[in-house]
């Protein structure tokens, strides 16, 4: 790997750049809303979400490779050098080391141990993100090129199918994650923070939610600690009054730390906590269900959420069915702006696996000899006889 300092000359001229980018140390910023020099698609970590705006025509995806659609991966597979950004090519953030950055990888972070730590770079680059960027503009072609209008089409589609794809598996009597989400975020703004809890609550947020800035979407991505959607909820509106914060907290998270909201009421910190309840530790059982076609200590014991509300001091809602949604979240919309939390009580359908489980599971597969792999399958298919 060479280290070099930021580049002063133009983009290759016989590669098609592919850039990944995450969320900057420090104040949240935007990233400069066009890449550099020809056009590229753009992918996000998870925890980079916002980064960059996602309504661009070039957003591609959070993450590529066997945790993306099908479109993603196909896009990623034509490009001939990446550029990454402040990104560590983390487990999670690449669905398990899921994926390999079209080479050459020019790997920039303000952090000189990241480079190439997990990919090999052909280039590293000790930089803050942004003056890397600003600097790599300035030098590079101008700005007024013909767009690649094959590439947008590609992404514009793409988008759309996966769209598709969610509104496909609409829920039959309980509430459909992505009907949810997006009308989550209709209804509480663009401005709205999100936080998640680990497992299904981060995935289904990042492939549903379209945010445009960064600081909008907490999770404990490289952690996976649960428990931190309903603390980071109310630490997230302390410290941003004027914005409306939703957190999204799988029911065995809310076992954990759900009584925080105690402190939310005592406080009167207006955070609308909507609980994900499928009575499981869902993302554990579906990776139960997929091997073994059982669950094993992953089903919750059964507790009734309007009774800890109660014992809060905080109002409760019950969000059964997707006919119920738009009338819930404005009645959750009500309650904070009176300047007091609410507690939602969502009836989830995780019925569909998310892009990044059904990655996670190729990948994990992939990664067995072809005598295991084998193995695993028959297994898997003889527990379902």
């Amino acid at each position: 790997m060479r280290s070099i300092p930021p580049p002063r000359g133009r983009w290759p001229r016989r590669r098609r750049p592919h850039r990944m980018t995450r969320r900057s140390a420090g104040p949240p910023r935007s990233s400069p809303r066009r890449p550099p020099g020809r056009e590229a698609p753009v992918a996000t970590t998870i925890q980079g979400k916002g980064v960059f705006p996602e309504s661009h025509p070039l957003f591609l995806w959070n993450g590529f490779g066997a945790s993306a659609p099908p479109f993603v991966r196909t896009i990623v597979a034509e490009r001939r050098v990446t550029l990454a950004l402040g990104c560590r090519f983390s487990e999670v953030g690449t669905g398990g080391y899921g994926l390999t950055p079209p080479a050459p990888l020019i790997h920039v972070d303000i952090n000189g141990d990241v480079l190439g730590r997990n990919f090999p770079a052909e280039v590293g680059v000790v930089s803050d993100a942004r003056l890397f960027l600003e600097a790599l503009l300035a030098a590079g072609p101008p700005t007024d090129r013909p767009t690649d209008g094959r590439l947008r089409a590609d992404i514009r589609n793409g988008h759309a199918a996966a769209g598709k794809a969610w509104l496909a598996g609409l829920s039959a009597d309980r509430v459909t994650p992505h009907l949810l989400l997006e009308a989550l975020q209709r209804g509480f703004g663009p401005d709205t923070i999100f936080t998640a809890d680990s497992g299904n609550g981060t995935f289904l947020a990042m492939e549903s939610l379209r945010l445009e800035r960064p600081g909008r979407f907490l999770a404990p991505v490289d952690y996976s600690c649960m428990g931190y959607a309903v603390p980071a909820a109310i630490g997230a509106k302390l410290g941003a009054k004027d914005q409306p914060v939703v957190a999204l907290a799988g029911d065995g998270a809310f076992l954990m730390t759900g009584l925080e909201l105690l402190t939310a009421s005592a406080q009167a910190v207006p955070v609308a906590v909507f609980v994900l309840r499928d009575r499981a530790l869902a993302q554990i059982a579906q990776f139960q269900t997929t091997a073994f076609n059982r669950r094993t200590a992953s089903v919750l014991p059964d507790f009734h959420v309007g009774s800890l509300a109660e014992a809060m001091g905080v109002e409760w809602l019950a969000l059964e069915r997707d006919a119920q949604i738009e009338e819930i979240i404005a009645a959750a919309r009500a309650v904070v702006a009176s300047g007091r939390p609410v507690l939602v009580e969502v009836a989830i359908d995780y019925g569909e696996k998310t892009w990044f489980t059904r990655g996670v599971v190729k990948t994990m597969l992939g990664r067995l000899s072809w005598p295991d792999r084998l193995r695993f399958v028959l297994r898997a298919l003889r527990r379902r006889l």
